[in-house]
């Protein structure tokens, strides 16, 4: 590495001020000199060291509030994508659930924050079981639960880079 890639760079969520910080500190948390602020020197951090921008989910914008007295106050909330190493852990154990548990009610996707998608499987399942006395209903749990058979191999085949980037990145809610 080369002396000017030994140091990278993070932005104070709390003041905005730009922080430089020793490569060997990545992973770590430190104040912030200007307002004391508590900042996680993670993988966002670690794109800043190969000088690129990270690739993160826009933010929400933020919002705005008037008190009684006239005076402003304003808060902003910004979404973050979460620790790389982290969500890559949850890869093996959210391909084992979608292919041995409760795949088919779409726990796999709750697991890993993808609750549009769970909430659809489990409300395709539920009417299946509940209504399993018709044969159409009973299709349905077959097919939920060959979609969470096929997305457990789909987990599990995909490398830890590409596994983040579709998942904790895109959010991607299907195969």
């Amino acid at each position: 590495m080369s002396a000017a890639a030994e140091f990278g760079r993070v932005t104070c969520g709390s003041c905005g001020k730009s922080i430089k910080f020793p490569a060997a500190r990545l992973g770590s948390s430190g104040k912030c000199p200007s307002c004391s602020e508590i900042i996680r020197l993670s993988d966002v951090a670690l794109e800043s060291l190969l000088n690129k921008p990270p690739e993160l989910p826009p933010p929400i914008k933020s919002t705005s509030q008037t008190s009684n007295a006239g005076m402003s106050t304003v808060t902003h909330v910004t979404i973050a994508a979460p620790v790389k190493s982290e969500f890559v852990g949850k890869k093996t154990a959210a391909a084992l659930i979608a292919i041995f548990l409760f795949g088919a009610f779409g726990s796999h996707k709750f697991y890993l924050g993808l609750h549009t998608g769970g909430l659809i499987m489990a409300i395709l399942t539920s009417v299946g079981v509940l209504g399993a006395c018709l044969m159409f209903p009973l299709v349905i749990v077959v097919i939920t639960s060959s979609i969470a058979l096929i997305e457990g191999f789909v987990y599990l085949s995909k490398s830890d880079d590409q596994f983040y980037e579709d998942y904790a990145i895109r959010k991607k809610q299907w195969f």
